[in-house]
């Protein structure tokens, strides 16, 4: 049902309108030193909060600091623990990255609404359909890039 207006409804795949990334893998073996940044953890990623104190650091090199950074209004999706438990990056320090095991969704396009689909993640979490979604389909915790396959009704706000 795609539609114009306000009081129209589209249903869509996410990944039509945010960009679904995992973030950067902890690999010890390829610590240099020589890019270390802060990163966000499973633990520091709560429901509408995101905690910046004494956040450990990792080597993030010029592409890795491109494809895993952070803009104001971004979501961060927890793939563990409390399965899509969100938070909304609020640019609360000027250079910070993820690691995996969170998925950044970035909205496509600037009429997006991430407070929307915040609330949407929260009630398919809360009421465990997220969790009944995937523990059934794929037999073990979700990769919650899968969600990119998840279709929404999101306003047609435009």
């Amino acid at each position: 049902m795609a539609g114009g207006g306000a009081g129209h409804w589209e249903i869509a795949p996410v990944y039509s309108r945010y960009e679904v990334v995992l973030g950067k893998m902890l690999d010890s073996k390829k610590v240099s030193g020589e890019h270390l940044a802060p990163y966000l953890r499973n633990i520091d990623v709560q429901w509408d909060r995101i905690n910046v104190d004494d956040l450990p650091v990792m080597d993030f090199d010029p592409e890795d600091r491109i494809r895993f950074s952070l803009n104001e209004g971004e979501l961060l999706v927890c793939e563990g623990g409390d399965i899509g438990r969100t938070a909304i990056w609020r640019g609360e320090l000027s250079e910070c990255y993820y690691q995996k095991a969170i998925h950044r969704v970035r909205p496509i396009r600037k009429t997006e609404y991430p407070r929307f689909f915040f609330y949407i993640l929260w009630t398919l979490s809360k009421t465990r359909i997220i969790q009944v979604r995937f523990e059934s389909k794929y037999h073990r915790p979700p990769d919650l890039c899968s969600t990119s396959t998840l279709s929404v009704s999101f306003p047609g706000f435009r």
